[in-house]
């Protein structure tokens, strides 16, 4: 699929989104190492997981382990760990504010960061403040010697018209909630 015109269905719609570029492609060829994506069973989780197992399947890696954590305790969560696993992914679910539980993780030269609190923090300082800063450093020390890419969301902008382009670096910060 050429253009996000030819989009006809979801299935067509996940497709066009995780068809990796040929620059992705020939990093993850370059790329040494497994990868573990925490938090990998969120809104974007699955997709970015679809990406990087299609990236490198093109790039011709075989020998890569893709390693996904998370919760996996919604209905959407648990269709993605079934995708991830029949596409030769190890899952491990669980709660990584569990010191125990994050010791199990396996270790991994590459980690991609996706947890995060978002929906419904503004109601619940402490959970937020453990899932958005304690575990993140906890990971970080358990994961020191690795690459680590931290994704984020766009919580510090104000909504903004997508038919306006959206936020962009002169766009005065206005966080909602305390996420």
């Amino acid at each position: 699929m050429k253009s996000i015109l030819d989009v006809q269905n979801p299935e067509q719609l996940r497709d066009f989104m995780t068809e990796p570029t040929e620059g992705l492609t020939n990093m993850m060829s370059k790329l040494s190492g497994d990868i573990i994506v925490i938090g990998g069973d969120g809104k974007v989780g699955p997709e970015l997981v679809e990406t990087l197992v299609k990236a490198d399947k093109a790039a011709g890696v075989t020998d890569r382990k893709i390693i996904v954590s998370g919760l996996f305790v919604t209905d959407y969560a648990n269709e993605a760990k079934a995708r991830f696993e029949s596409w030769g992914c190890e899952c491990f679910a669980g709660d990584l504010s569990d010191p125990e539980r994050l010791a199990e993780l396996p270790e991994a030269k590459n980690l991609v960061f996706m947890l995060g609190f978002k929906f419904g923090s503004s109601g619940d300082p402490g959970k937020t403040i453990l899932l958005n800063a304690i575990v993140p450093s906890q990971v970080a020390v358990k994961y020191a010697d690795s690459s680590i890419v931290n994704f984020s969301s766009g919580n510090p902008y104000p909504h903004t018209d997508p038919a306006l382009g959206g936020a962009t670096e002169q766009t005065e910060l206005n966080p909602q909630g305390i996420y």
